[in-house]
């Protein structure tokens, strides 16, 4: 019942090669469980972004920075905030042509 009634933090992320200054963008119902599983996809080498794997397979984890680039304000847990995320990060992609989007 707790773990329902939850209010997780929602937003963009980033992740960020150190080393290249290369861009990684994505939205997130849960910004801690997000970048939980981007770290564990590029430990396990299992990531479906081909150019962060490389990156992390040549850096390591220390090698990259964790941003929360933006968070969504919402009241309703229960309601679908697809829409607004994905405005969000079309907006950070309009600032940030380099970046590469990680969501489809």
């Amino acid at each position: 019942m707790q773990w329902k009634a939850r209010h997780p933090e929602m937003g963009v992320i980033c992740i960020q090669c150190k080393a290249t200054g290369e861009i990684f963008a994505d939205i997130s119902r849960d910004l801690q469980r997000a970048f939980n599983s981007h770290r564990f996809q590029l430990s396990a080498a299992l990531h479906s972004s081909r150019r962060l794997q490389e990156l992390w397979n040549e850096y390591g984890e220390d090698g990259f920075e964790y941003i929360v680039e933006d968070t969504l304000k919402y009241e309703n847990p229960d309601e679908d905030q697809t829409a607004k995320l994905t405005a969000m990060l079309d907006s950070f992609m309009l600032e940030h042509p380099q970046a590469v989007k990680l969501s489809r």
